[in-house]
């Protein structure tokens, strides 16, 4: 009699957190898919693009990332997300790349892994310490890693201390290279014009994008950023003679930028 009363009241309750269940799985799927994702990547035979995204504030980061994924799409190279640089209180914090952005989208454009993941599960067995070199994409000038900070906290922070230092031109670059580590991002600030539209794969977190939710108003806005005040005056009188320098497209550019 019990178990009848039992399966009475909860019975019900079962078959409804199962139909539930049923009609919300693609949608767990999804998220679960992104949220873990392989915990062992598999290696990437046509090489890796690893870099310090150290320049500047997240602006500049930002834009020099959206170079570098060009750079390892045209490479055909998987590409490293590097740890953002932030600046808090005087002191030089790393954000893994997901705590900001989603995964998932950039892997639609292009081949990715996070930095945590590749030191973790592929450099033990593919680039052990006395391998590593560092590379300098331009041939000007003595091939060193860049003094001070954030660069130092950057690498020490993952515990990559470089045997080698060598100059590659890009157009030099193969498959014998396996990790091809750069000091600074193969992108450039400001970012080019073919390479803005990547800007759609950087997509927010659903944590970030709730946070944007609740403190933005309830009303439809328009949002622009721009270098405004002493930045703005000084990049355009300091443009003239380069196709670009800092926020000078706001300047030299005619039309959409």
């Amino acid at each position: 009699i019990f178990f009848r009363s039992y399966m009475w009241v909860f019975g019900p309750l079962f078959l409804f957190c199962a139909f539930w269940w049923v009609d919300n799985a693609a949608a767990f799927s999804a998220v679960a898919r992104e949220a873990f994702h392989p915990v062992c990547p598999v290696w990437d035979e046509n090489g890796y693009v690893m870099f310090c995204n150290c320049h500047g504030r997240f602006g500049n980061q930002a834009e020099e990332f959206l170079g570098a994924l060009r750079f390892c799409q045209q490479h055909n190279r998987t590409c490293v997300l590097p740890h953002w640089v932030d600046f808090r209180h005087g002191k030089v914090l790393l954000t893994p790349f997901t705590d900001y952005f989603r995964l998932q989208p950039l892997q639609e454009f292009h081949k990715v892994v996070t930095m945590d993941d590749f030191m973790h599960h592929l450099a033990p067995s593919y680039w052990p310490p006395e391998e590593r070199t560092l590379y300098c994409l331009y041939t000007h000038l003595e091939c060193k890693l860049p003094l001070g900070n954030p660069t130092n906290t950057y690498w020490g922070n993952f515990d990559i201390e470089f045997r080698q230092f060598k100059n590659l031109p890009a157009q030099r670059i193969t498959t014998k290279v396996r990790v091809l580590a750069l000091g600074g991002s193969p992108g450039s600030f400001p970012v080019q014009k073919p390479n803005r539209i990547l800007q759609k794969y950087l997509q927010w977190t659903p944590e970030l994008t709730q946070r944007a939710k609740a403190a933005a108003p309830r009303v439809p806005f328009i949002g622009v950023h721009l270098r405004v005040g002493s930045d703005w005056v000084q990049a355009c009188q300091n443009a003239e003679g380069h196709a670009r320098y800092m926020a000078s497209p706001q300047c030299l550019e005619a039309g959409e930028i």
